[in-house]
């Protein structure tokens, strides 16, 4: 049931703003106020949730950009993000290249596909250990949690393609918070 419900999150998880919650998440949102803050970094927003950001300004690279569904630091939105000619894709916050009617992509690239030059098609196309994020035409290091073996970076970060020590803070010790893919005490 639990594998189940996980491929229908991620499934779900590419469909636009639809915010994905998470189950283990349901219930457990740190309420804040003034007089009861936020363990840091995490920040107090205007719900009286605590949150990674509402701004811009409380992200870093290597992922500058709030998102401002899920207030979560992500690696690219809008303008956000990315250097040009790299742009931030539609679907998801990863910068790709664009490319028009199949023109436009660097040699090394695999091909052109929906405006986009893909670096792969499938993770035969990737180096040794790492997989074809076959949406975003884009070689990483995992695509689901069972590719981070290392204890100390169990979670893949679907939008970074990264393994990670945390997504959320309920992958985090008692008194740490998850900010960025890393627990953190305050």
């Amino acid at each position: 049931m639990k594998l189940r419900l996980s491929v229908i999150l991620f499934l779900l998880g590419g469909c636009g703003n639809i915010p994905v919650v998470f189950p283990e998440d349901a219930g457990h949102s740190r309420m804040c106020s003034e007089s009861n803050p936020c363990r840091s970094p995490l920040i107090c927003d205007v719900s009286g949730e605590c949150v990674e950001c509402v701004t811009d300004a409380h992200c870093a690279a290597p992922s500058p950009a709030c998102e401002p569904t899920t207030k979560r630091c992500v690696p690219c939105r809008g303008m956000v993000g990315c250097v040009a000619p790299y742009v931030c894709s539609p679907s998801a916050p990863v910068c790709v290249l664009p490319c028009v009617d199949g023109n436009g992509c660097p040699g090394f690239i695999e091909a052109c596909r929906q405006n986009v030059c893909a670096a792969c098609n499938d993770s035969e196309d990737c180096a040794e250990g790492m997989f074809c994020d076959v949406p975003h035409g884009r070689c990483v290091a995992c695509l689901n949690d069972t590719q981070c073996p290392a204890a100390a970076a169990p979670r893949c970060n679907q939008a970074t393609g990264v393994c990670e020590a945390c997504i959320r803070s309920l992958d985090c010790a008692a008194g740490t918070a998850c900010f960025q893919g890393a627990c953190r005490g305050s």
